[in-house]
């Protein structure tokens, strides 16, 4: 999270936070972005279908802009509920209301991305919002983030990771305790935390 100011107001604070999330969210997106894709291609394809390399490696990497645009926002949501809970609620409170938040919308964006794949797939695109419109229309409001549980286990490791974890992966790794070098291993180990934790959780998805 980006630092802070006491004297900075609401709106500052969180449009940090927000921004810091987004970044961070992204950068993962780079890594996980493709087996997140994977796991979409999979759930969708028919039993006894060829796989094609080629349309099969489109599928995975095409989409990971989009991707790496969702996982953005949703970090950006977690970074900011979290900042502003652990003040009153302390950590874990605050870390179960950011993922859950996360969980949430990361399972109706799974939902939307999937339905939309789909209908293009069969020749037939819609957009997005059409896409989230025919899930409503089908089975209602509680369609959309319908499979949030899951999401939200997946993304209390990503929040711990980012948080908490990472920071002690990192000092393991660089040995280094100076202000500059502390950054470079915050970094390197909630990267590599939250890339373990997004790859290691892909079953609770499928």
């Amino acid at each position: 999270m980006l630092s802070q100011r006491p004297e900075d107001p609401f709106h500052i604070v969180l449009g940090k936070n927000a921004l810091a999330g987004f970044v961070s969210g992204v950068t993962t997106g780079i890594a996980v972005g493709p087996a997140e894709n994977l796991k979409v291609v999979l759930q969708l394809r028919k039993s006894g279908d060829p796989i094609n390399a080629w349309d099969l490696s489109k599928k995975i990497f095409g989409p990971v802009p989009q991707f790496m645009l969702i996982f953005g926002t949703a970090c950006a949501l977690e970074f900011s509920v979290i900042d502003h809970l652990k003040k009153t609620h302390g950590p874990f409170v605050s870390s179960a209301a950011s993922a859950a938040t996360g969980g949430c919308f990361l399972a109706m964006a799974d939902h939307i991305t999937a339905r939309f794949q789909l209908a293009k797939d069969a020749g037939k695109p819609i957009s997005v919002f059409q896409a989230a419109q025919n899930i409503v229309r089908e089975g209602g409001v509680k369609a959309l983030p319908l499979g949030a549980s899951p999401m939200f286990v997946r993304e209390l490791f990503f929040v711990l990771g980012v948080v908490y974890t990472g920071t002690y992966v990192g000092e393991k790794i660089m040995k280094q305790t100076d202000p500059e070098s502390k950054l470079r291993s915050d970094f390197l180990g909630r990267f590599l935390t939250v890339a373990t934790f997004s790859l290691l959780t892909q079953p609770l998805l499928s």
